[in-house]
């Protein structure tokens, strides 16, 4: 069993993607990937996440992230300096958490929840990825991840066949065009 953790973002971009929100909140390419991405809290990323959660009509209170240390050096020397204290926005997984929110709105359902396994967002990502994967009836296991949010977690050999089905998507289908 492997947790895919970071590795499984574009699947659960694409459970995000399938919701709707992309449309009905105006993200554009950037804001897509960044849902997809690890960021390391540079200004762009703080600017990116915020604008992103001003489209969903939310706020940095509603991540249920918390800030944490940089993955950039540089930013982290820059902190220290100016004895900056993160924020929610300074996660490294940020968009993701927007993109959920994004995702929670469209379908429904306390957006204070968005986190929970037991949320409607999250009973979709779980389908999209146990999908993705081919994982069948047993699906996957989720299991904790570091921002709050689980994740999927399946024998290893699943997560070259997500990457595979993303590499060689085509316009065949509504998911396909989406990957």
């Amino acid at each position: 069993m492997t947790l895919a953790r970071s590795a499984d973002k574009p699947v659960q971009a694409l459970a995000i993607l399938e919701t709707g929100a992309v449309e009905r909140f105006n993200f554009d390419d950037a804001d897509l990937a960044f849902t997809c991405a690890s960021n390391s809290s540079e200004e762009r990323h703080i600017a990116r996440a915020r604008s992103m959660l001003s489209k969903v009509e939310a706020s940095e209170d509603d991540l249920r992230c918390r800030g944490h240390p940089p993955l950039s050096e540089t930013v982290q020397r820059a902190w220290i300096k100016s004895d900056f204290t993160p924020t929610q926005v300074c996660s490294n997984r940020s968009g993701k958490h927007v993109g959920i929110i994004a995702g929670a709105k469209v379908l429904g359902g306390d957006v204070a929840d968005y986190h929970l396994s037991t949320h409607r967002v999250q009973m979709h990502v779980t389908h999209v990825v146990d999908n993705v994967c081919g994982l069948g009836e047993n699906g996957s296991v989720w299991g904790p991840d570091g921002c709050n949010l689980s994740a999927p977690a399946f024998e290893l050999h699943y997560l070259p066949r997500m990457n595979a089905k993303f590499a060689a998507a085509a316009d065949s289908s509504e998911r396909m065009a989406a990957m």
